[in-house]
């Protein structure tokens, strides 16, 4: 029975976080016990959670030679494909799945991602629309496609799916963090603020819904609400940039700008392309007098983003106060404000949040969140019973 130990202490390991010695003592397990597909699995689910996606890979196609008929295999090589990029990879699995598996939604699923990320988006929406017929009481089709819509800008019909969501699971923190997006696109921000605050601490999703909710309270005029959304979550890797761009304009509403010039600073370290950036560094400086270093950063505003006339319209503005400063006209006429810019319709700063809107998705595909590994199955073992993990999120995908 020392398999059996080593999984369970494996197991214990994975709820610690200490994922490397959960592949040790699974590892160990699999040298006793390696004709079990469950294990691999469970190994192949480890293997994921480090972003070893080759070895992850491995894993589910040995278990799919032990079980050939267990749809949970092929879900884990096609979605682990979709994470790697391999959508080719990708369509050739989750095609097997509808074939062998016509009743499980997983198969369209992944179909519909590999779909939507080469481009095929009409085929990803016919795909995600044959999920909600297979399967009318998950959520995932509907976000998914409200994602789709968002890209394309139609952000009535991605509110319209989410909303179908919240009625399926008001506590699904892809809707709830999806319905805040599509809301603050809309300026409907009192729903929007809603929906993010029910996204839970414990998720994924959290430090994305941070950054959204507090746009929301920036642009209801609540900036101390906004700054207590972020500070807890500067430093999350993931979303770092999004987050101090956020920060960065929030401390300029509230008139703070040598801290709002120290964080955009740190922003364009972060995304030396980010123009919208550039510009509002510019107009701080600008605020402060400081015209020759505000037309530094305007100019590289305008070199980045040639087609943005206000950008323009900013530089020759202050171009005109450091000639009149030359010619010794010291009273400036009137007082240089900073604008309030719309923040969530600023495509530098929306066409990233999409961008990590579609990570998160994509990521939800491939593991279940930390804190629902609790939920377990009785597996028996002679006359003993023990946990084990349940690796999909919902039955039957």
């Amino acid at each position: 029975d020392m398999w059996y130990l080593d999984e369970n202490l494996s197991f214990i390991y994975y709820k610690r976080g200490e994922i490397d010695d959960a592949i040790l003592e699974l590892s160990e397990a699999l040298k006793l016990k390696n004709n079990d597909a469950q294990l691999r699995l469970f190994l192949w689910a480890l293997y994921v959670e480090q972003c070893k996606y080759n070895q992850a890979i491995d894993e589910a196609k040995k278990a799919l030679e032990l079980q050939p008929d267990n749809p949970d295999c092929y879900q884990a090589i096609s979605k682990t494909y979709l994470q790697m990029g391999s959508y080719n990879e990708a369509i050739e699995y989750s095609k097997k799945i509808k074939e062998i598996f016509p009743e499980n939604a997983s198969g369209p699923i992944v179909l519909a991602c590999a779909y939507e990320k080469k481009g095929m988006v009409e085929d990803a929406i016919n795909e995600f629309e044959k999920v909600k017929k297979i399967d009318p009481k998950i959520v995932t089709p509907y976000t998914f496609l409200s994602k789709i819509y968002l890209d394309k800008g139609m952000v009535e019909k991605a509110v319209e799916e989410l909303d179908k969501a919240y009625e399926i699971d008001p506590n699904d923190a892809q809707t709830n963090l999806g319905r805040g997006i599509a809301y603050s696109l809309k300026g409907e921000f009192d729903v929007a603020i809603e929906s993010l605050n029910a996204v839970p601490v414990n998720t994924r999703e959290y430090a994305l819904a941070s950054v959204i909710l507090s746009i929301a309270y920036i642009m209801i005029n609540k900036s101390k609400k906004a700054i207590n959304c972020l500070e807890n979550i500067l430093d999350v890797k993931e979303i770092e940039h999004e987050s101090r761009w956020a920060y960065a304009l929030t401390l300029s509403a509230i008139g703070e700008y040598q801290s709002a010039i120290c964080e955009f600073k740190k922003v364009i370290k972060l995304d030396k392309s980010n123009a919208h950036a550039h510009n509002h560094l510019g107009l701080l400086y600008a605020q402060m007098k400081q015209f020759e270093k505000a037309a530094k950063y305007l100019l590289a505003a305008i070199e980045l983003e040639k087609t943005n006339n206000q950008f323009l319209v900013d530089y020759n503005f202050v171009n005109k106060q450091i000639e009149r400063l030359k010619k010794g006209e010291k009273n400036l006429p009137g007082e240089f404000k900073v604008k309030q810019p719309d923040i969530i319709s600023q495509h530098a700063f929306t066409d990233s949040i999409l961008e990590k809107l579609s990570n998160v998705f994509v990521t939800f595909l491939i593991l279940p969140k930390k804190y629902e590994m609790s939920r377990s199955i009785l597996y028996p073992i002679k006359t003993k019973q023990y946990l084990y993990p349940t690796i999909f999120r919902t039955v039957g995908w």
